[in-house]
């Protein structure tokens, strides 16, 4: 199943790239060899002006020189010019003729060019999505086959041992309380030390040499004094 999944995306992506091939390279370059044209013709157009200003200074020049001569057609500068305005006149006209035929032709191609432009368009995205509808389909008939085996796909777990009694009483006995430690005592200061030191008898009290009269006694001791 996840092969042929695979394959149906693949192919889904093979789609997207023709359509983005069609739609970022072949109309992009059709268009541009459609607006080429007018930069040729354009130069035609800007021949044509300059071919019809040789012409009208040829034929001025031809009218001059024939006015100017007393001779008429016979005279060298007439026949001259009147050469040259005829050459100036065949030019203008070779150019004038030629974007006589070539700028309707190009104005009515508008019409082909919308036509094949628009066709390859909406031709390219008819195919991309019919061919993306049966992808998608096979993309879910798949993933459907899928989840009905499941079940044969699922990993086999152990099953949960049934409890006893036995278990039920040990569980008992793990959630009784156990008796709390008793606290500690706290710890030692130096005021606590000094109760503890007045409470107790002073050891010095017993002691007769550190008395008053310690000498006193001691010496009644050794040499008791005897009544008379």
């Amino acid at each position: 199943f996840l092969l042929h999944t695979c394959y149906s995306l693949q192919n889904l992506d093979i789609q997207t790239n023709e359509i983005e091939k069609t739609l970022c390279e072949e109309l992009p370059q059709s268009l541009s060899n459609y607006v080429a044209q007018f930069g040729e013709l354009k130069k035609k157009v800007d021949k044509r002006g300059r071919k019809l200003v040789d012409y009208d200074h040829a034929k001025h020049t031809y009218s001059s020189a024939k006015s100017s001569s007393k001779k008429g057609e016979t005279d060298p500068k007439v026949a001259k010019a009147f050469s040259e305005l005829q050459q100036a006149e065949s030019l203008y006209k070779e150019i004038n003729n030629e974007l006589l035929e070539s700028l309707p032709a190009a104005y009515d191609n508008r019409i082909a060019f919308y036509v094949n432009t628009l066709q390859t368009l909406f031709n390219s995205h008819s195919v991309y999505q019919t061919e993306c509808t049966k992808l998608n389909k096979q993309i879910v008939s798949q993933l459907d086959r899928l989840a009905e085996s499941i079940d044969i796909l699922r990993v086999p777990r152990p099953e949960p041992r049934p409890s006893t009694p036995t278990d039920s009483v040990n569980d008992m006995g793990s959630h009784r309380s156990t008796p709390s430690p008793a606290p500690a005592p706290p710890p030692a200061t130096p005021a606590s030390l000094a109760d503890s030191t007045s409470g107790q008898p002073n050891a010095s009290a017993g002691n007769p040499f550190e008395e008053d009269n310690a000498e006193e006694v001691f010496e009644n001791k050794i040499y008791p004094v005897r009544s008379s």
